[in-house]
């Protein structure tokens, strides 16, 4: 298990800190804001993009984030690609899953996530890695078990197609646990 600590809004010191702590994995949710973080911090870290990724942004997201936790429609996996591509070093990514199946949550739909993976397995310079979602809000915990169960076992099946580097799964909120 991996910890990635969010740093939207924290300090560049108490991030330093933390670094300092064991802490080398970090998740923002703002391509700018971790922009101006990433020249004042320790070179190990591992940045991860964990927010809804603007078309505008996708550049600086394919090359400067050790994995892209949000890719949830097919022109943004085309745009990483092509970045990638462009940067000569594939992009880490991960499928958001929209597996609340609230309209008001990003992701592809559980039951479309198949094309979708086969969709992306065609792009050379995108390796997709895994699943990321959140889960139900409000939820009771048995709630929240039962979508972030069939999160694991939809990245099961995934990465039957996928391969064995389809292995990642990120979920949940820090109140989740």
């Amino acid at each position: 298990m991996t910890l990635v600590a969010v740093t939207k809004h924290v300090p560049v010191v108490d991030i330093a800190l933390a670094a300092e702590a064991g802490v080398m994995e970090v998740g923002e949710n703002r391509v700018q804001e971790a922009l101006t973080k990433q020249p004042l911090l320790p070179a190990g870290l591992a940045w991860h993009f964990i927010g809804r990724l603007q078309s505008n942004k996708v550049r600086e997201a394919a090359t400067r984030f050790r994995l892209v936790q949000s890719v949830d429609r097919p022109e943004l996996a085309v745009a990483l690609n092509r970045a990638a591509e462009a940067a000569g070093t594939p992009c880490r990514a991960l499928m958001q899953v929209n597996i609340a199946g609230s309209a008001s949550q990003g992701g592809v739909p559980a039951d479309e996530s198949e094309h979708f993976i086969e969709k992306c397995l065609r792009l050379p310079y995108l390796r997709m890695s895994g699943v990321m979602a959140i889960g139900p809000h409000p939820a009771t915990p048995d709630e929240l078990r039962r979508a972030y169960r069939g999160l694991r076992e939809l990245r099961d099946r995934l990465g039957r197609i996928a391969g064995p580097e389809f292995s990642v799964m990120s979920a949940g909120m820090s109140g989740d646990y």
